[in-house]
């Protein structure tokens, strides 16, 4: 490594840069991020199913998660089409899509 006058510069010139080339973290079919596995996502359609009108405060007490962290994951489970919204936010009802 060239260290330079300009205390904000340094060069350095033997660091080699590696892609991970398969990474299983981020496979399709990993079970650790699997929709079916995730403990959250789960909790809150186990709940919808009992209480369909069930707002982000009810979920979050019913779950024992933060209402951010109900909001996070309904928003994937809306955006992976397993939820959708019915009606308004103040009368109307998650529906479990099947």
């Amino acid at each position: 490594m060239e260290i330079s006058r300009n205390p904000l510069l340094a060069i350095l010139s033997n660091v080699k840069f590696v892609e991970p080339v398969n990474d299983p973290v981020k496979a399709k079919n990993d079970p650790v991020n699997d929709q079916v596995n995730d403990s959250v996502k789960s909790k809150i359609l186990q709940h919808l199913k009992q209480n369909p009108k069930a707002n982000y405060r009810e979920l979050a007490d019913k779950t024992g998660f933060s209402t951010a962290t109900i909001k996070r994951h309904i928003q994937e489970l809306k955006k992976m089409r397993i939820i959708e919204r019915i009606g308004s936010d103040k009368t109307g009802y998650w529906k479990i899509v099947d």
